[in-house]
C-alpha cells in the first residue's frame, strides 16, 4: 500500500477548484455529481454551499444528479436561485429506473396484464401439487412476480442513467473537472466514466471508512483513478488510506458538521 499525501484545505473550499482563480488562471467549469438529493442532509447542505460558493468566486458550476428531484426540494431551489445549473433525468425515466414504489406499481400492472399466461401456468401446478385453484394461482403469481423482479425490474439503474447524463452533459457543457460527492461505492461508476475520457476528478468521500463493513471491497481499484481524493476529516483520511488503500493525494477539509464516528453513530 502506498502512502497518501495529506493536505489541509481552507473551510468551504477544495484546493483544485481554487488554484485557477488564485493563480490568475481562467475560471473552471466544475460539474458536481451526486447520487440523489434528499430533502434534508449534511451532504446536501455541504454540496449546496460549496456549489454556490464556487459560483460566487467566478467558477461556472453545475450539479448533476442521477435521479429526478422534486421542484419542492429546498436544495434544488437554492441552487437554481443562485444560478447553478441542475442536471437530472426526466421523471418518466428516473422513477421506473430507481424508485422502488414505482417499480412495485409497474410489477402489479405487469402481473395483472399477465393473467392469461398465469391461468395457463396454474393448471400444471394444480395437477402436480394439488391444494385447490386459489392456492395454486397464488403460488404461480408469486413465482411470476419473482421472475419479473429477477429479470431486471428490481435492478437500480442509476449508474446507467448517470453515465448517459454525464455523456450528454459533457457534449453540451464541457466541464473541466468533475467533483463527485460520494457515499461508499454508489458513484464509483462516475470515476470510471471520467477516467475513460480523461476528465479530471475530485472525489469526495462523505463516509468514514470502517473495516467492519464490506462496503469498501474493490474500492481501491477505482478510487485511485481520481485526480484528488477529499476526506471529510483526518479520521476519514486515515480510513481512506488504510481501509480503502487510497494512494492518490488526499485533501482533508475541516468538516461543516462533526464526524459521525465521533458521535458513535
Amino acid at each position: 500500500m502506498g502512502s497518501s499525501a495529506e493536505v489541509t484545505a481552507p473551510v468551504g473550499s477544495v484546493l483544485p477548484h481554487d488554484e485557477a482563480i488564485r493563480s490568475g488562471g481562467r475560471p473552471l467549469r466544475v460539474c458536481m455529481v451526486l447520487f440523489d438529493l434528499q430533502e434534508f442532509g449534511g451532504l446536501e447542505e455541504y454540496l449546496c454551499r460549496l456549489a454556490i460558493g464556487l459560483s460566487e468566486i467566478g467558477h461556472k458550476v453545475s450539479v448533476l444528479c442521477t435521479v429526478w428531484v422534486s421542484e419542492d426540494n429546498q436544495y434544488k431551489r437554492r441552487l437554481l436561485d443562485a444560478g447553478v445549473r441542475f442536471v437530472e433525468p426526466p421523471r418518466w425515466l428516473s422513477e421506473p429506473a430507481s424508485d422502488w414504489a414505482t417499480k412495485l406499481r409497474i410489477l402489479s400492472r405487469l402481473v395483472a396484464l399477465s393473467w392469461p399466461l398465469l391461468t395457463v401456468l396454474t393448471i400444471p401446478r394444480l395437477v402436480m401439487k394439488g391444494g385447490g385453484w386459489r392456492q395454486a394461482r397464488a403460488s404461480t403469481e408469486g413465482w411470476w412476480r419473482q421472475r419479473l423482479l429477477d429479470g431486471g425490474l428490481a435492478k437500480d439503474r442509476r449508474s446507467t442513467i448517470g453515465q448517459w447524463l454525464l455523456s450528454r452533459w459533457r457534449r453540451q457543457w464541457r466541464p473541466d473537472v468533475l467533483h463527485i460527492q460520494g457515499y461508499t461505492t454508489n458513484l464509483l461508476f462516475a470515476i470510471e466514466w471520467a477516467n475513460q475520457r480523461r476528465v479530471p476528478v475530485v472525489y469526495e468521500e462523505h463516509q468514514t471508512p470502517d473495516p467492519q463493513f464490506d462496503w469498501w471491497k474493490g474500492f481501491a481499484s477505482t478510487i485511485n483513478k481520481a485526480t484528488v481524493v477529499v476526506a471529510v476529516s483526518s479520521r476519514s483520511a486515515t480510513g481512506l488510506a488504510q481501509v480503502c488503500q487510497v494512494t492518490r493525494p488526499i485533501v482533508v477539509r475541516p468538516p461543516t458538521m462533526s464526524d459521525p464516528v465521533d458521535r458513535d453513530w
